[in-house]
């Protein structure tokens, strides 16, 4: 009942409170918006966290001011003062939009520092598109709208599609509509636009000499490469994103007889920095290969045999995960495609025996090995599951009624499949495969529509092309008898990238799906095994505090988990430990499942 009513409240507040602040004398409707701000601080309300059902921004805060106060730049006093602020701010944030909508915003007044900002961007932009980073300030809305106004520019902003996740209320993502709608009436032609829906319309904006406004806290890339290699008969694919040294290491593990034997090794560099061009290019003539300049458009390299095997492409700009897999696809014409991740390694015996299992199984569209977390024989990671709206509610219902009992069962049947399997064992027919070690069939591929949809900037395009491949009828397999290993690390601060992405999936599953997270937000949500209660620094730290352990999580609900091979129980090594990025996790032990802070 009392989520009933705080949800009813939060509703009523965006759909009449807001606007009416916004037709108050501007004195009193901006006091009664930062009282506002004050009362969200208390009750560490805000529109995201009424969507996810957890004090998400407060958390998020929190720990990033009290990063701040232990790395010196904040008196630790300040800590909870700065998390207040941040709702303060947001609240000021959301009043201002709302008089920029009622047409007030020339009521009021602004100074720029420099004072001469305006004429700096006309001249600026003469010349070339600018791009303009801004934080998440007092009042950078209304910044970006004088901006415009007193330089006579057209400017542009870059948004997110998030607010229009189903599980945020209509009455938030209505808001946000008609923020961006009035603040475009001041932008001189500029537009808003949500990054999720692909970046290149913001380069051609660029191109046309216009300003994009970033905010520096917008969804980003994380640090770290992702690689895609077609295997037999052509050539491999390699997706770089500021990462040489990984790319000289995947190279080198292609190459191991000193040439890539079956046609030519693409490497496309995501990065947009040109310093990182510089050092990628050095390990690429290093490696004795070629690259294109500046484009999507490959280096005209020698054809056949006696051409470079390895070749760069360098588009200049990040156009994210899947834009750079895409635009690497067209170059080639391999009939299979390996997506491997730059922290995943197979050996080259175990890939010959994956595609030989793809040729023999005609209407298998993609196979992937068993995955290791840390080698093979170690920690086993869980096979991917289903990510469509009503697999992930079965699995949420499941883990709510009893958290413990279920997380344990899913990790008894993840050791379960670490048992050894014959040469000829039948591949597992499965509903979902991760991108991590993934090989395709390009037929099956061009038959679904190709390859990732570019409105996913990073995660979950693998979830839509397996949804896809089975929607045309394809199969998805795994080869429980062949091996790989993903030192994948859990890093928190890629969260908001993966949620956003998580709700562009679910919008994209049609209206009845939206329609029941936007009425139903914890549809899917997952139980929750316990608090965190120990803060541990090593792992003689953690055989003292955990015991033995069989399973760890970097989830509350337990699941997805990596558990010991054959279910076995031991207390974590050094090497287990190293592999761990700090951050929360939840380790199955024989005293139950206890939560702890890897510092």
């Amino acid at each position: 009942m009392g989520w009933w009513i705080a949800k009813a409240l939060h509703r009523w507040d965006y759909a009449v409170l807001l606007p009416l602040l916004a037709r108050l004398p501007l004195r009193l409707g901006m006091a009664l918006a930062l009282w506002r701000g004050r009362l969200n601080a208390w009750a560490a309300r805000d529109w995201r966290s009424m969507a996810l059902q957890t004090r998400h921004i407060q958390r998020m805060s929190l720990l990033g001011a009290q990063e701040l106060a232990r790395q010196g730049l904040m008196p630790s006093s300040q800590v909870h003062a700065c998390v207040a602020q941040r709702f303060v701010v947001e609240a000021r944030d959301e009043f201002e939009a709302q008089l920029m909508w009622a047409g007030r915003w020339a009521e009021l007044r602004c100074e720029f520092d420099p004072p001469d900002a305006p004429e700096r961007l006309q001249r600026l932009l003469q010349h070339q598109g600018v791009v303009l980073l801004t934080p998440h300030y007092d009042s950078f809305y209304l910044g970006i709208a004088f901006l415009a106004q007193a330089s006579g520019c057209v400017v542009n902003a870059m948004a997110s599609a998030v607010p229009a996740d189903p599980r945020v209320d209509p009455a938030v993502t209505r808001h946000f509509d008609r923020k961006y709608r009035g603040l475009e009436r001041a932008l001189h032609g500029g537009r808003v636009m949500d990054m999720e829906s692909g970046v290149r319309p913001f380069y051609r904006l660029l191109q046309a000499r216009q300003a994009l406004v970033v905010l520096a806290d917008a969804p980003v890339l994380p640090e770290g490469a992702q690689m895609q290699v077609p295997f037999l008969g052509a050539q491999r694919l390699i997706v770089n994103y500021r990462s040489a040294e990984l790319v000289r290491s995947a190279v080198g593990r292609l190459r191991t007889q000193g040439r890539w034997p079956y046609g030519r090794i693409w490497v496309v560099d995501n990065s947009g920095d040109a310093g990182h061009a510089q050092e990628l290019q050095g390990v690429i003539r290093e490696a004795g290969g070629v690259w294109g300049d500046g484009t999507w458009t490959a280096a005209q390299a020698p054809s056949g045999d006696l051409g470079p095997d390895l070749v760069q492409l360098t588009p200049g700009f990040n156009a994210g995960f899947g834009a750079g897999c895409n635009a690497a696809w067209a170059q080639s014409q391999a009939p299979f495609v390996l997506l491997l991740n730059p922290d995943a390694q197979i050996e080259a015996q175990q890939l010959g025996h994956l595609a030989q299992l793809l040729m023999s199984h005609p209407r298998i569209a993609a196979i992937s090995p068993r995955t290791w977390w840390d080698r093979v024989g170690g920690w086993l990671l869980p096979q991917a599951t289903p990510q469509h709206p009503w697999a992930q509610f079965k699995r949420g219902w499941a883990s709510r009624r009893n958290a413990v009992a279920w997380a344990s069962e899913q990790a008894r049947q993840t050791a379960q499949l670490s048992a050894t399997h014959p040469a000829d064992a039948p591949l597992w027919d499965v509903p979902m495969l991760s991108g991590a070690v993934l090989l395709l069939r390009r037929e099956a591929v061009a038959a679904s529509g190709g390859l990732f949809d570019e409105s996913f900037f990073m995660y979950f395009e693998d979830a839509e092309l397996c949804d896809r491949l089975r929607a045309c009828g394809w199969q998805l397999g795994i080869a429980p008898q062949l091996d790989a290993v993903h030192r994948w690390r859990h890093e928190p601060h890629k969260a908001p990238l993966m949620e956003s992405a998580k709700g562009h999936y679910w919008s994209r599953q049609g209206p009845l799906s939206r329609w029941l997270q936007r009425t139903w937000p914890g549809l899917t949500a997952m139980g929750e095994l316990g608090p965190v209660a120990h803060r541990i620094n090593t792992s003689a730290q953690a055989a003292d505090a955990l015991g033995p352990v069989c399973a760890l999580s970097p989830v509350p609900s337990g699941d997805p988990a990596w558990v010991r091979a054959g279910g076995v129980w031991a207390h974590l090594s050094q090497h287990d430990w190293e592999l761990l990025a700090p951050g929360d996790y939840w380790a199955w032990t024989e005293q139950g499942w206890l939560g702890f802070t890897r510092l």
